[in-house]
C-alpha cells in the first residue's frame, strides 16, 4: 500500500531501486480516497522509470481523478521538460478495481499496456536498466487529503 499524505507530494514508502530489463508490470487498485476535486488539473505520477536519479528523461503512467473514476495517462519528460504533446489520456478505470499496467520497450518504442491491451506507444529509447519512479501527487499542487493506492509489487513479470 502506498500512502500520499495531505499536503505532500511523495507517496510513502518511497523506494529507490533499479529496474532491469525491457518491461515493468504492476497491478494497482485506487482506493476511494484517491478521488478529489481541485481547480488545478495536473497529472499525478503513478509509476515508470528514468535513466538517472535527477529524472532528466522519464516515461511513466500518470493519473487524475475525474468525478468518481480515475483517468490513466501516458506521461513523458525529456531533457527535464514535460512534453505536453506526448501526454495522452489512455483510459478511465474504476475505484477499488485492480488494473494491470505494463511499460515495455521494443526497438526504441515504449508501449503502455493496460490489462494486456496496448493503448499508446511513443519513440522513447529505454536502456536495459532504469530507476523506478514512485507515486507522486501533482506538480505544484500537493495532495488535498490522505490517499491510498494498493500496489501488487509481486507483479513485475511481463
Amino acid at each position: 500500500m502506498v500512502n500520499i499524505h495531505k499536503g505532500k507530494h511523495r507517496g510513502t514508502p518511497w523506494k529507490i531501486k533499479l529496474i532491469r530489463g525491457s518491461c515493468v508490470t504492476k497491478i494497482f487498485t485506487f482506493k476511494e480516497s484517491c478521488l478529489y476535486d481541485l481547480p488545478v488539473s495536473e497529472v499525478n505520477k503513478l509509476f515508470g522509470y528514468s535513466y538517472d536519479l535527477l529524472n532528466k528523461d522519464t516515461v511513466r503512467f500518470g493519473w487524475k481523478a475525474v468525478r468518481d473514476r480515475i483517468q490513466l495517462w501516458a506521461y513523458f519528460h525529456k531533457d527535464f521538460k514535460k512534453y505536453d504533446n506526448l501526454q495522452t489520456v489512455l483510459t478511465v478505470v474504476s475505484i477499488n478495481k485492480p488494473v494491470k499496467l505494463s511499460l515495455y520497450t521494443i526497438d526504441d518504442i515504449t508501449y503502455f499496456s493496460i490489462d494486456d491491451k496496448v493503448y499508446h506507444s511513443s519513440k522513447f529509447k529505454k536502456k536495459y536498466w532504469g530507476w523506478n519512479q514512485n507515486v507522486y501527487f501533482g506538480g505544484q499542487t500537493p495532495a488535498p487529503h490522505d490517499m491510498e493506492i494498493e500496489i501488487n509489487e509481486n507483479s513485475n513479470k511481463c
